[in-house]
């Protein structure tokens, strides 16, 4: 049996891991910031551990002594817009999560390098090939960590040791109820935050997951690199191998409709697109073709300004008098839209070919609605 050290054994997927393993005879080094928290978990060897802290991994690998196999499993996530997450929330978001990974990895390589053999099982996520809004920063780094690995696991590999990476999709470990949330109230992206429930349905068990590293450790160097966890995980990472690169992808619906902060500059011409768009009919202008619509953008904005329409829609023509129009705003920061767009947004009357107002990407075909 292997000696398997864990990182993160305090709760939900690395106590539960350490448990399955346990039963299965192997001996479990397990480790957590705080020792206490290891009182009831079956473990051969319970050690103090901060990934984030050099002198902490250090000790800590010395102690352990032989280590045939690395479950890197300490993490975290937030939820929050890109615009606006702390800079200093996001490094430590990648110190944990990523470089955390990263340094005990290097701890331990030296020793299984020079054996011949050892395992590293790196715990990742569907998110480290996709992305969920306002989980994008909790994507990023894992993104990063998977890179990490395949590299590893080529540079590695040479010597004996195997790298995996783990992608669960939503776990029901508790993980996602403790993420601090970096979102105001009257933040524009707040009523985001109630949309994301079809991106974590159909969850996986933490027994599930835990299943899986106890099966992956079985196959040792015949485990495959990427180990998806369950049918969610397995059709959603499908789909987005297959999904085209020419559009973003989305791993489930998202009906969340764009609400408009205009700057005070931008108020009147808005006001003017809508007095147009409440015209009759015989003074409004005829909306465009996409092919006439594409040649009018390039002719009125600069090259590749602005949102491009969803699959379905054709953008409506700007009335002549605000054809040339300042930019307007779609938040309190100021972030520029294109005139054409601000026409589409205030006049509501163009839908995006589903019978839906919804202006966002749409999700590649073939992608599932539980999906996290």
């Amino acid at each position: 049996m292997a000696r398997v050290l864990i990182t993160g054994t305090s709760r939900g997927i690395g106590r539960g891991a350490a448990i399955a393993l346990a039963a299965r005879g192997h001996q479990v080094i397990a480790t957590a910031r705080d020792l206490s928290t290891l009182d009831d978990v079956p473990a051969a060897v319970k050690l103090r551990l901060d990934v984030t802290d050099q002198d902490s991994v250090d000790a800590a690998v010395a102690r352990a002594g032989r280590v045939d196999v690395l479950l890197s499993n300490a993490g975290t996530t937030v939820r929050a817009p890109l615009e606006s997450i702390p800079l200093d929330a996001l490094r430590d978001l990648f110190e944990l999560n990523t470089f955390g990974a990263l340094r005990i990895a290097q701890a331990v390589l030296p020793q299984m390098r020079d054996r011949g053999s050892g395992q590293l099982i790196f715990m990742s996520s569907i998110q480290g090939r996709l992305v969920i809004p306002l989980i994008g920063a909790y994507g990023a780094t894992k993104h990063a960590l998977e890179a990490f690995a395949e590299t590893i696991a080529i540079e590695a590999g040479h010597f004996g040791v195997s790298v995996h990476v783990v992608q669960p999709p939503a776990v029901t470990s508790g993980g996602a109820e403790l993420a601090k949330v970096y979102l105001d109230e009257d933040s524009p992206y707040r009523p985001l935050l109630n949309k994301l429930g079809p991106f974590r349905s159909a969850p996986v068990s933490v027994e599930e997951v835990a299943d899986a590293v106890a099966a992956t450790i079985d196959q040792g160097a015949t485990a495959p690199f990427r180990v998806p966890v369950g049918q969610t995980a397995t059709t959603v990472l499908a789909a987005r191998r297959t999904a085209p690169d020419d559009a973003p992808f989305l791993a489930a619906p998202l009906d969340w409709w764009r609400r408009l902060m205009p700057s005070a500059r931008c108020r009147e011409t808005l006001g003017n697109v809508a007095e147009a768009a409440a015209a009759p009919a015989s003074e409004q202008v005829r909306p465009q073709s996409a092919v006439s619509a594409r040649r009018s953008r390039s002719n009125s904005s600069p090259r590749g300004h602005g949102p491009k329409p969803a699959a379905g829609l054709t953008w409506p023509t700007a009335p002549r008098s605000t054809k040339r129009a300042p930019h307007c705003f779609a938040s309190s920061r100021d972030q520029p839209i294109s005139a054409h767009w601000s026409v589409l947004l205030a006049a509501r009357t163009v839908g995006n070919g589903n019978g839906s107002a919804g202006v966002g990407p749409k999700p590649a075909i073939g992608a599932p609605r539980d999906a996290e």
